[in-house]
């Protein structure tokens, strides 16, 4: 069109993003607009895909955990974290031994054991414990020794019918079994020369559950 400008302008203030710095530092500036290099983008060369953190050893763990979008992880369903490397399925804060009792009390819509022991969160899929709990699982006290110390009098009255004053006060349910889970604090004593163990499990109002581990050599009083 005749009179019509066709000269680009002048300077490089359109190519300014919010830091100052002309197209970010990765393109040039021509006629007001930048031109990226091959691994930017955007109007000021501000995004790249090759800039993201890091997990595993690849950009946001990988194409299956999420994707790189102008230097930030889009993390895919099911992940969250700068990196994805955070899954949001609780099911490795819930202790092994009860995913197939959590399964049989989802057929029967009563509720499966609990996260962390309702003892704590569980963030990354690990579980964090509230203050005075430990454990992978929340699933013990910090003050086992001393728990431990409360049981055995309870434990010698049930298994051994041992007359001892501290018998009327123990709401323990006592359970003899071949071995104890692992993951579950393990209390030892000596009773007539013999070394006994058992693991409990806290309900919170003062009573417990206790699983007594079966010796031959000083067999309980009740199965």
């Amino acid at each position: 069109m005749e009179g019509a400008d066709h000269t680009c302008p002048t300077g490089v203030e359109g190519c300014r993003g919010e830091e100052g710095q002309v197209c970010s530092g990765h393109g040039d500036c021509s006629c007001g607009h930048c031109r990226c290099q091959w691994d930017h983008y955007g109007s000021y060369c501000q995004c790249s895909d090759h800039t993201c953190q890091v997990y595993d050893g690849m950009s946001c763990g990988g194409p299956s955990r999420g994707q790189c979008r102008c230097g930030a992880c889009m993390c895919r369903q099911g992940y969250i974290g700068e990196a994805c490397e955070c899954p949001t399925d609780t099911s490795t804060c819930i202790q092994p031994n009860h995913h197939h009792q959590q399964q049989q009390d989802q057929q029967h819509h009563q509720q499966g054991p609990s996260v962390c022991s309702n003892k704590g969160t569980c963030q990354c899929g690990r579980c964090r414990c509230e203050d005075g709990y430990k454990g992978m699982f929340c699933e013990d006290t910090v003050y086992a020794a001393g728990v431990c110390e409360k049981l055995r009098s309870c434990v010698l009255c049930q298994a051994w019918r041992r007359e001892l004053i501290s018998c009327n006060h123990c709401q323990v349910s006592l359970h003899v079994v071949e071995s104890l889970e692992p993951s579950m604090t393990t209390c030892v004593m000596v009773n007539a020369g013999c070394i006994m163990k058992y693991s409990y499990q806290d309900h919170h109002n003062n009573s417990y559950t206790v699983k007594l581990q079966r010796n031959s050599d000083c067999p309980p009083q009740i199965e």
